[in-house]
Parts: structure tokens; sequence; C-alpha cells
């Protein structure tokens, strides 16, 4: 199994600049993207946007947003979000597996709508 790796305490786009790809060690048959934006009462924050290569068991509890960095940190006060996701194909996390679906379908009905002004005024 190989995943993309990449750890980044700024964005998602600063993690994707020091993208490499490597091989995982036997056992982690996952590969995963995770972001945690965290943020405490006394204004300190915890960032992290991160991928690699996890086991499966650990996985399970990505899906179910129970990162345990996340844990920990809303115990000591933390509040905000931690979203994990994991994937089984080769390098499947190249890409953003965090990507919102609702903002995909919202982009290409834009483009299909500008496309049928574009026409439409072409045609006038």
């Amino acid at each position: 199994m190989q995943c993309s790796v990449c750890n980044s305490e700024i964005s998602y786009d600063d993690c994707q600049k020091n993208i490499t790809v490597v091989t995982c060690d036997s056992g982690q048959t996952n590969c995963q993207q995770t972001e945690i934006q965290l943020e405490h009462k006394s204004k300190a924050k915890l960032i992290l946007f991160s991928k690699g290569c996890l086991g499966s068991s650990v996985c399970e509890t990505y899906r179910k947003e129970k990162i345990g960095e996340c844990i920990s940190s809303k115990q000591e006060g933390y509040t905000g979000t931690c979203t994990g996701k994991c994937c089984t194909e080769d390098n499947c996390n190249e890409g953003n597996l965090l990507a919102s679906k609702a903002s995909a379908f919202v982009m290409s009905v834009m483009v299909l709508l500008s496309g049928i002004v574009l026409t439409a005024i072409h045609f006038n």
C-alpha cells in the first residue's frame, strides 16, 4: 500500500506543497487525511492538516470522528472540528478526501449555467 504523506500546522494547501508518497508499513492498509482545527478559551489554537498511512482499526474510529488527539484536547477545554477519512486504494489520499461534495456540486452547476448563458449570448 502506498499513500501520500504530509503534515502542516498552517493549511491543507501548505500540506499539499510538501507531499511525498511512501510505502506503508505492513498492517497499515489504509490511507488517511485528517483535519484538526481547535481553539481553547485561552485563545490557544491546535491546527493540524495531515495525510498518511493507518491501520484499519484506527480508520474505523476516524469514521466515527473519534480521533485520539481531538478527544484528549476537547477534554482539556478545546472546541472546534476534527475530521478524518480513510480510503483503501494505492495513493487514494492524493486529492482532498474531505472536500465537500456539496461544494463540488454547486461548482458543477455554476459551470453549466455559465455555458448556457454564454451560448445564449453568442446566438443573440
